[in-house]
């Protein structure tokens, strides 16, 4: 039998906090959705003090999630925390923009420790080649990426840091090319 995951006191605190302090990983699901949502990491750090709790799902197969309301500007969205209060962190699981009409309605540090949200095996650090979609028809594909990677399924956390330093790069990306190919570097 799989030990108890601790909850938060207070979930919307305790992933304000980590996230203010910079303790958020990404799924690399969460970070094909933003893409393709165009909802930018940034926007959903920006909104950190709007986040109020849609629902909670405390007894999710891994971690505690909840699904948090967030604003920034006129736009509203959702994002989906898994809270790991023994590691010390938030995870992005993933983010979408809620049908207007039932928005904010409830719906019926050891990286060796860190347990992945999808089955539960043991998340290690690894470097690998992921790619990233940057607008219809562009792909960019960053090489020597520092992941967090499952050692079970497919399943990736990039750390928000090593995000941040993605969009950085894609930023500079050529508009014109179909696929590019970078390597990574901090």
């Amino acid at each position: 039998m799989a030990p108890e995951n601790r909850l938060p006191d207070d979930p919307i605190r305790f992933v304000q906090d980590q996230v203010r302090r910079g303790r958020i990983l990404w799924t690399y699901h969460v970070n094909m959705r933003l893409a393709g949502r165009f909802i930018p990491r940034e926007v959903i750090l920006a909104a950190v003090d709007t986040y109020e709790l849609v629902e909670a799902y405390p007894d999710d197969k891994y971690l505690p999630s909840y699904l948090v309301l967030a604003r920034h500007g006129s736009d509203a969205f959702h994002v989906l925390f898994a809270a790991d209060v023994e590691g010390d962190n938030v995870r992005a699981v993933t983010s979408y923009r809620p049908d207007s009409r039932v928005a904010g309605r409830p719906q019926a540090q050891e990286t060796e420790a860190m347990k992945c949200t999808v089955c539960g095996a043991e998340l290690k650090a690894k470097s690998t080649d992921l790619p990233f979609k940057v607008r219809d028809t562009g792909i960019v594909i960053v090489k020597s990426l520092p992941v967090l990677q499952c050692g079970n399924c497919p399943e990736y956390l990039i750390e928000d840091t090593v995000l941040g330093r993605v969009d950085q790069i894609l930023a500079k990306v050529e508009t014109g090319s179909e696929l590019e190919i970078i390597r990574y570097a901090a």
